[in-house]
């Protein structure tokens, strides 16, 4: 799960080196259009719903947090 996250990011920032311990919110990786276009790629990905009112910034920081939200959304 965890490579198959990474690329999802690779390919929304082609231009940064991302790897397992970039912080993806305070590096300014992910600004609110990546945003978007993860959760709507995790939500392909994983045939899960992830609801806006649910979010908190915290779940993006990093890829093991992005990891936990979607094994969050498949236990739902």
């Amino acid at each position: 799960m965890e490579e198959k996250i990474l690329t999802i990011l690779r390919d929304i920032n082609p231009y940064v080196d991302i790897d397992r311990t970039s912080e993806l919110i305070e590096e300014e990786i992910l600004d609110s259009m990546g945003l978007l276009l993860l959760i709507t790629e995790l939500e392909k990905e994983y045939q899960i719903e992830i609801s806006l009112d649910d979010l908190q910034a915290d779940d993006f920081e990093n890829l093991d947090n992005i990891v936990a939200l979607v094994k969050r959304h498949l236990l739902q």
